[in-house]
């Protein structure tokens, strides 16, 4: 072999001969047929996987509604809840928002004394007070001593809800008449839960 660099001069070739490789032919094209068969396995799938997420919602939204709180009311309307139940909700949250009331203007004034109906409307609560009986689930019925204030409240399923506040804190009630002058014989721990 030679070294020497030759500018532009013919290059030396190796006399041993190299086979060629014969050209592959380009792939045959897949029959129609295939390529249908697998676009119809790819929306099969997709199809699949839709129908089981249906199913797999379906029946979630029946575990909900059957286990866990299951329609106990009877009415048919599954929510669970006790005949009267959705009535009381607001009449409780009513006589709750008024308990606060009460406590904010006792710890500002240092006597349940001074806490009238007068004195509750002044603090811009939406709900009406008054010392006659409570009506409905928006108005409620007050009556205030010395030792501690009656608040009563009537629900639209008939059910008057009693709190007495006490400085050593909230006894509550259900009964009749739905005044305050009744809430302030309220002995019990909390509201009666509601059964069937």
């Amino acid at each position: 072999m030679d070294d020497s660099f030759s500018f532009g001069g013919r290059k030396k070739h190796r006399s041993s001969v190299r086979p060629r490789r014969p050209r592959r032919s380009a792939p045959d094209p897949p029959p129609k047929h295939a390529a249908s068969r697998r676009t119809l396995s790819i929306d099969g799938r997709r199809i699949a996987l839709g129908a089981t997420g249906v199913v797999l919602a379906a029946v979630s939204i029946w575990g909900f509604l059957h286990l866990e709180g299951g329609d106990t009311s009877g009415d048919g309307s599954g929510t669970g809840a006790p005949p009267g139940a959705t009535e009381d909700v607001q009449a409780k949250q009513t006589a709750a928002s008024a308990v606060v009331t009460v406590q904010s203007l006792y710890d500002s004034k240092g006597s349940f004394a001074t806490v009238t109906p007068r004195e509750l409307r002044a603090t811009g609560s939406a709900a009406g007070y008054s010392t006659r009986a409570s009506t409905a689930a928006d108005t409620v019925s007050v009556a205030s001593t010395v030792e501690g204030v009656g608040i009563a409240v009537r629900s639209s399923s008939g059910t008057c809800f009693y709190a007495h506040v006490i400085p050593s804190g909230i006894t509550y009630g259900t009964g009749s008449p739905c005044t305050g002058e009744a809430a302030l014989k309220a002995t019990a721990p909390a509201w009666p839960s509601q059964s069937t």
